[in-house]
């Protein structure tokens, strides 16, 4: 069996996906078998109004009803206005964190990696290029069904070491930038010290 399942009615795989639809963008479902609970979303489209966002982020509760908490997006064929597109993507990590899944984006352009590495984006999510990087990224931070914790961290801003013991809020102990650190083990700037 491959990496990423044939494509199926996306109903066959998440019940009711389908249910509500948006003409504006189109979500074909894959099963990932490489990583247990995991799902391959093709966006094509676009997510540029308020609508857009909410008809995927109701489809997005449906999929974690379905049990599938580890994402990965291919967001090649989507456009989207920058502001909604982030508040979408945080919607749809927030649904997935507190049941221990993740969210990977793949095959992002250069110009929107760019944008979402200036307003901080990049450093809250994974982003790679390929659905096999994607796979990586739940393997090394323990997103594959194993306890993350205790887990140690670097800090990224003064490079001192962080014993964290559970998911939550902390502040290094050297700069006293702050984190939240996931289920899974993965620590977000809350705000940046220096």
């Amino acid at each position: 069996m491959g990496t990423v399942g044939q494509r199926m009615k996306n109903n066959d795989i998440v019940p009711g996906f389908d249910d509500e639809t948006d003409e504006s963008l189109q979500i074909p479902l894959q099963r990932v078998y490489a990583a247990p609970d995991c799902l391959l979303r093709t966006l094509t489209g676009c997510i540029q109004t308020p609508q857009s966002g909410y008809a995927l982020l109701n489809r997005i509760r449906k999929v974690v009803e379905a049990g599938f908490i580890r994402l990965i997006f291919d967001v090649a064929g989507t456009k989207h206005a920058n502001p909604i597109g982030i508040d979408c993507y945080t919607g749809v990590l927030k649904a997935v964190l507190p049941h221990g899944g993740y969210l990977v984006l793949i095959k992002m352009s250069p110009e929107r990696y760019e944008f979402y590495s200036q307003v901080g984006f990049s450093e809250s999510y994974a982003i790679k290029d390929t659905v096999e990087e994607a796979i990586s990224i739940f393997r090394e931070s323990g997103k594959m069904g194993n306890a993350p914790f205790p887990r140690t961290f670097i800090c990224p801003n003064c490079n001192m070491k962080q014993n964290v013991i559970k998911p939550g809020v902390i502040h290094c102990a050297g700069c006293k930038t702050g984190f939240k650190i996931d289920p899974g083990g993965n620590p977000f700037y809350l705000n940046r010290m220096n």
